[in-house]
């Protein structure tokens, strides 16, 4: 169905009942043939925006760290 995301499990059917027409232009139908099929299908988007935004979550947790810890100036350095 057009416009909308695929994600999760997945199952799928499929009914084959083939004809057959032969050189004396004669045809028949041969014995149906089911079949099923399962699978997963992930939203590669969804996924991305997801990793977009805990990446962000991250630089912005490492930001305020870094802002919060006090520089050590010279006087630092020379009373060690």
């Amino acid at each position: 169905m057009p416009g909308v995301v695929a994600s999760g499990l997945l199952h799928a059917t499929v009914t084959a009942a083939p004809v057959y027409t032969d050189a004396a232009r004669s045809s028949g139908v041969l014995t149906a043939v089911d079949g099923d099929a399962r699978g997963w299908a992930t939203p590669w988007p969804v996924v991305l925006v997801l990793v977009l935004i805990a990446g962000a979550a991250v630089a912005v947790a490492r930001r305020r760290r870094a802002a919060s810890v006090p520089e050590l100036g010279a006087e630092a350095h020379l009373a060690v």
